[in-house]
């Protein structure tokens, strides 16, 4: 089952322009839009019912005042041959309406469910008749489903990059040339392989996940681009899992299969692995599915190939590195770290294990941690790490989601070392020591666009998701949340405002607006009590202040009190013209839009002459160069001869990135440049 959302202006509707004509004044408005929705839900049973209940298009929204206003639309089909633009557009003629700037996606199940309101309007013929299957219906219809995109606008050797990045070349490459081998063919044939996956993290999994979907999907060989994430099947999920596959086409990501010991669990496992296995026996030809394995787990892995006996597996594995190899590795990791490579020899490695290299990293690590302590700031040699367990892995999406995120590699550094000091302490306490408290309270500074606030909300959730913060929400503040109109007001403010960041992220944008060139004023009583307060909550509240990098500075001097409780000083880079290319494929493909092989030249040349120039916008200008693209393409169609294929439609060319204005700031002036 395919699920796709659509968007588009309105021209004219001729059942919107029945009713407004026909008023009079004699209905109210309220009763001119039930009319108006009643009508276009006929359209969409009759639509339906013309299609064998196959597809339903249905609208979702909608603006009465016609002029320039907006539709949106959802379609759900069951039929994979369907072509979803020309459904849309045969139910958009049956409706009366004319539209332009019509943008189509394929989107997850829980996009479209969030619309059961408006859907579930139509009759219950259509309903019944089309959602057969057990996944639809109402008990399991409104169980939130957890699915991710895979972008699938993405360059062939983009794909062999990351493989290689990955450190799955001797698995992964072989088989991206199996994939790529033979031409892309027309019509979707089935799955000749399924993919177990052993890997040291869950998150590595997902990407190598990504990295084999995305090459399918360009050769044809699936129909979907979204991963159904599906837990150990049990007996209350078992029939969740059937149902989904019977109506998916989609990728199941199975995590982390883990050996046990206890007979309990492993009798648990058998059952699991079994009904896993029977599962992608039944519906190997429509679902693909990967299943993730730790090192070592070959029980698991046999235990599925046991149940789906007829099922061909194909295994990728992530590198591994032993005894030589791995020294070789932590050598070669030092020397591009400008350190001395006799630091290797400080580093155990047992001969007899197989290191990933994340696992070779984390002792690296370690071990230059060490160092700080004994050798360079000796001051802080009780310090030193002794021994500290292996640390859960980061859990929840958000995690997943920085992770994927272009660039920012910085942040994502220290995140991740943010969140291993507090597993940590939870190991530390486990063992009945209560280990000193640190504050983490940051500093993100950066140019515009540059993802400072996407990520304060990404790493408010990963604190929510691992148990880190209660509540784990982001407080989005300013100047006027802080200093209050006269005297006396301010530090009430403040204390009011962390009473209500308890527990959570407090992100204070242009906190340097609080001095705003006025020392003495109300702004310093507003530092005062901020300093106070970060020092009395930072226990279970964290503070962020955000802004430019020079005014942030300025504004860090006028107190050392709030220096000295500012723990992390991130600064958020400047994305590089690769980078910039990368977030307009994302965008792009967000939007259902792909990009030609030649776009990349013809974009690199303008944002290699943005770089340039101080604060050009970063992500904002390649929002505001990829919609002046998306315009230039509607021009282009135009004036063309013709109609436009569904391809056509959803593919912007070179050309289309002729001519944009954009205004870039350089650092002594502001001027128009037109690329």
């Amino acid at each position: 089952m395919l699920f796709y959302e659509a968007s588009a202006k309105i021209q004219s509707c001729r059942i919107v322009e029945k009713y407004l004509k026909n008023s009079n004044g004699e209905r109210s408005i309220h009763d001119q839009d039930e009319r108006i929705w009643c009508d276009l839900e006929d359209c969409a049973i009759e639509y339906s019912g013309e299609h064998e209940y196959k597809i339903v298009v249905f609208v979702c929204y909608i603006d009465t005042n016609i002029s320039n206003g907006r539709v949106e639309f959802r379609v759900i089909s069951n039929n994979y041959t369907e072509n979803a633009m020309e459904h849309i557009y045969s139910y958009i003629e049956k409706c009366g309406m004319k539209i332009y700037d019509f943008n189509i996606r394929e989107t997850t199940y829980d996009r479209v469910n969030k619309m059961e309101d408006r859907l579930f309007h139509l009759d219950y013929e259509v309903v019944d008749r089309f959602f057969s299957c057990d996944f639809m219906k109402s008990g399991e219809r409104r169980k939130k489903c957890r699915e991710i995109y895979v972008d699938t606008n993405i360059l062939k050797k983009q794909l062999y990059d990351k493989a290689v990045k990955l450190n799955c070349s001797e698995t992964l490459l072989p088989e991206l040339e199996r994939i790529f081998v033979n031409r892309n063919t027309t019509n979707y044939l089935g799955n000749p392989v399924q993919y177990i996956i052993t890997c040291s993290r869950n998150s590595v999994g997902y990407e190598i996940a990504k990295v084999i979907i995305a090459a399918l999907y360009k050769q044809n060989r699936l129909r979907s681009s979204r991963i159904w994430i599906s837990g150990l099947l049990s007996d209350q999920n078992e029939s969740y899992g059937y149902s989904y596959c019977e109506a998916s086409s989609v990728g199941i990501v199975i995590p982390d299969m883990k050996d046990v010991d206890d007979e309990y669990d492993k009798n648990r496992l058998r059952k699991a692995a079994d009904r896993i296995g029977l599962m992608i026996e039944e519906y190997s030809s429509n679902v693909l599915t990967f299943v993730f394995v730790r090192r070592g787990n070959k029980r698991i892995k046999e235990l599925i190939k046991d149940s789906a006996h007829n099922t061909n597996f194909c295994e990728i594995r992530q590198n591994t590195y032993m005894g030589a190899q791995a020294r070789e590795y932590i050598k070669r990791d030092l020397i591009d770290k400008g350190i001395d490579e006799s630091v290797a020899d400080k580093i155990d490695i047992a001969d007899d294990i197989e290191y990933y290299p994340d696992e070779l990293d984390a002792k690296i690590h370690k071990c230059l941690g060490n160092i700080l302590c004994t050798d360079i700031y000796s001051q802080y040699a009780d310090y030193e790490i002794k021994h500290v367990e292996r640390i859960k892995e980061r859990e929840g999406n958000a995690y997943l989601e920085l992770k994927s995120m272009i660039g920012l590699n910085n942040p994502k550094n220290i995140i991740d070392k943010i969140i291993s000091y507090y597993n940590t302490r939870k190991i530390y306490r486990a063992n009945g020591i209560e280990p000193p408290l640190s504050a983490v309270h940051m500093v993100f500074t950066g140019n515009p666009g540059t993802a400072k606030t996407t990520v304060a909300r990404l790493f408010a959730d990963i604190l929510r998701d691992n148990k880190i913060l209660p509540e784990g929400a982001l407080i989005e503040a300013g100047r006027s949340d802080l200093v209050g109109e006269y005297v006396g007001q301010t530090a009430p403010k403040v204390k009011s405002l962390f009473r209500r960041a308890k527990g959570n992220v407090l992100f204070i944008d242009e906190a340097y607006s609080l001095v705003d060139g006025r020392r003495g004023l109300y702004g310093d009583e507003a530092i005062n009590t901020l300093v106070q307060e970060m020092e009395n909550n930072r226990e279970d509240t964290i503070v962020i202040l955000a802004g430019y990098p020079d005014k942030m500075q300025q504004f860090l001097d006028t107190n050392p009190g709030l220096t000295s409780r500012i723990a992390f000083h991130i600064n958020f880079d400047d994305y590089t013209e690769e980078e910039l290319y990368e977030i307009l494929i994302s965008m792009a493909s967000k939007s259902g839009v792909r990009l030609s092989d030649e776009v990349h030249e013809k974009v690199i040349e303008i944002f290699g002459h943005a770089c340039k120039h101080k604060d050009f916008g970063n992500g904002r200008f390649v929002r505001n160069i990829y919609e002046q693209a998306l315009m230039n393409q509607t021009l282009r169609i135009a004036r063309s001869t013709g109609q436009p294929s569904e391809k056509e439609l959803r593919t912007l060319e070179a050309e289309d990135f002729n001519n944009l204005e954009v205004k870039e700031t350089s650092e002594k002036e502001g001027r128009v440049i037109g690329f």
